[in-house]
């Protein structure tokens, strides 16, 4: 009795687990409505790319005016940046490293936006450039990916990081 008693139980017990973890039908599940949250949801991610875009196209322009200012109202207070030589830098250290950045131009193309969550992103693509750094020359292709954070409805800048690209 015992042995059938505990078959059944290894077998209702899944069967309503899963019935509990299913929500019910309702209007707000119906398929039109998941339809309706999908588009709205479509909604919001094409504008929070078109957001995004603009504020990585941004960037260089900045970098191009040496705007201090800009760069500090942009990013996080605990920015982080891993440029192509590989070196991390704060906030801080790459708004003084701007004194020695001459860029003359920086095109961005495939750039892909992947939200995270409401409040969360990240930016990927490929730019091509042209940019001194003191006496050097900084890579001319490279892959960038930034974390973008919405803080008190603003959208920062948290990390970004460059690679060199063949």
């Amino acid at each position: 009795m015992i042995k059938s008693f505990l078959c059944v139980l290894l077998i209702v017990l899944p069967v309503a687990t899963l019935a509990a973890n299913d929500p019910p039908k309702t209007a707000a599940n119906s398929p039109s409505s998941a339809t309706a949250k999908s588009e709205s949801s479509a909604a919001t991610n094409a504008s929070l790319t078109e957001l995004l875009l603009a504020k990585e196209k941004s960037l260089p322009e900045a970098q191009k005016r040496k705007d201090v200012d800009f760069f500090k109202n942009i990013t996080t207070d605990d920015f982080l940046e891993v440029a192509p030589d590989a070196k991390v830098y704060s906030k801080d250290e790459m708004m003084e490293g701007l004194n020695v950045v001459n860029l003359e131009n920086y095109s961005i193309y495939d750039a892909k936006v992947l939200p995270l969550n409401d409040n969360a992103a990240v930016v990927t693509y490929d730019a091509i450039v042209q940019m001194r750094i003191g006496d050097e020359h900084a890579p001319r292709y490279q892959h960038v990916s930034s974390v973008w954070v919405n803080q008190g409805g603003k959208w920062l800048l948290k990390f970004q990081q460059a690679t060199a690209a063949q």
